[in-house]
């Protein structure tokens, strides 16, 4: 998911796995445009990748906004009203 924090597409394929995610500044979790913009990146990764593929990294994200908000590095969670595909 550290790609759709950065506003970009995850690479795929064989070049995914070679692939370092963008570095991202913590501040930009606090921005009121990231949670729409995640929302519609994450549809767009289930689309090309596949629902299990986003299902698996939402998780992880979250654990990582949850650890940024009680050390008190972040406000919000971007990733709240996005939900997992079945």
């Amino acid at each position: 998911m550290g790609w759709m924090f950065a506003g970009e597409r995850a690479p795929t394929g064989p070049d995914r796995r070679s692939t370092k995610s963008p570095p991202v500044p913590i501040a930009v979790i606090d921005d009121p445009a990231l949670p729409e913009a995640l929302a519609e990146l994450a549809a767009a990764r289930a689309d090309e990748m596949d629902a299990h593929t986003v299902n698996r990294e939402l998780p992880i994200a979250r654990k990582v906004i949850g650890w940024w908000q009680r050390q008190g590095w972040i406000a919000c969670d971007p990733t709240i009203d996005i939900e997992r595909w079945p």
